[in-house]
């Protein structure tokens, strides 16, 4: 008797469940985070904060959030500094699942607030 070819679900769920070196995923954290800290860099550095999310007098928000306004302006500010330093903490591997918990959150309402 021949054995059932395996589905396409389990042949996807045995390739995503197979090990991973370590290196490898030290070096997407470290790109990863400092991919997102040179973002922030270049965002405050060239003033996209103010044109992007404290100038426009109309934001954009997803369906069911609306009751989530926008922040004044020094919020905004602290947020972005906020998501540099999670990007630096995740970058270096500092603290990384309260870091990586907070550059999700930040980096989320950021984006949903964004051009």
């Amino acid at each position: 008797m021949t054995p059932m070819p395996a589905s396409p679900g389990s042949r996807i769920r045995a390739r995503l469940s197979r090990p991973v070196a370590a290196p490898s995923l030290a070096l997407f954290r470290i790109l990863f985070g400092a991919l997102l800290l040179w973002d922030c860099w270049r965002f405050i550095r060239d003033d996209r904060v103010w044109r992007y999310w404290i100038a426009p007098e109309f934001h954009f928000s997803y369906p069911g959030f609306a009751w989530v306004g926008p922040l004044s302006k020094d919020w905004i500010e602290l947020g972005w500094l906020g998501l540099g330093i999670a990007a630096l903490f995740v970058m270096l591997g500092l603290f990384y699942r309260i870091a990586i918990v907070a550059l999700t959150v930040i980096f989320g309402y950021l984006a949903r607030r964004g051009p």
